[in-house]
């Protein structure tokens, strides 16, 4: 399917994220906007973080006029107010642009992830040099250097991890808000 091409609400995968989406285009059917975020709780596991370096010189995406529209990463920044706490939170690249758009047909969504603030500088500053992350040697390097410095979580880290999700849908003139927290998976 192409970008621009109309969703499909059929029979799809959804992961929490996304069901979170449809419960909140169920309650205003009429949104046009959609901004999702997560924030890890715990420590995120090697093939996490690897999986993180392969996005990192792509550019950040958001979802306008249900077309994909690139911008530079952490293009976005704002407090999150998740069912725990507030938390600063940055706009990423994330599958839900598409999945949360087929799932509801929200011609607009942004999503986020929550980070500090060292995190957030750290993505704005890869805007210059994507080019130099995205080259074999430098994803191989950095995966090595991933798979030799970090362990875990082990099984108790894993026992008390898990994650919240925020969601808000609107219209232009009323709008809706959910959270939800869930267990490690």
């Amino acid at each position: 399917m192409s970008a621009g091409s109309s969703p499909s609400r059929g029979w799809i995968r959804r992961g929490p994220s996304d069901c979170l989406a449809a419960l909140l285009q169920q309650r205003l059917p009429s949104a046009t906007k959609l901004a999702l975020a997560f924030a890890p709780l715990g420590r995120s596991s090697p093939g996490t973080l690897k999986t993180s370096i392969e996005a990192l010189p792509r550019a950040a995406s958001f979802r306008r006029g249900g077309k994909l529209v690139r911008v530079p990463p952490a293009h976005e920044v704002r407090e999150i107010p998740f069912a725990d706490k507030r938390r600063t939170a940055m706009s990423v690249p994330w599958g839900d642009v598409a999945t949360a758009w087929r799932s509801t047909g929200i011609p607009d969504i942004t999503v986020f992830i929550a980070a500090r603030t060292g995190a957030i500088r750290a993505a704005r500053l890869t805007r210059f040099a994507a080019p130099l992350l995205g080259l074999a040697p430098v994803q191989r390097l950095l995966k090595s250097r991933i798979g030799h410095t970090v362990k875990g979580p082990d099984a108790q880290e894993r026992a008390r991890g898990g994650a919240q999700f925020w969601g808000r849908v609107s219209d232009g003139s009323r709008s809706a808000e959910m959270t939800m927290s869930l267990p490690e998976g």
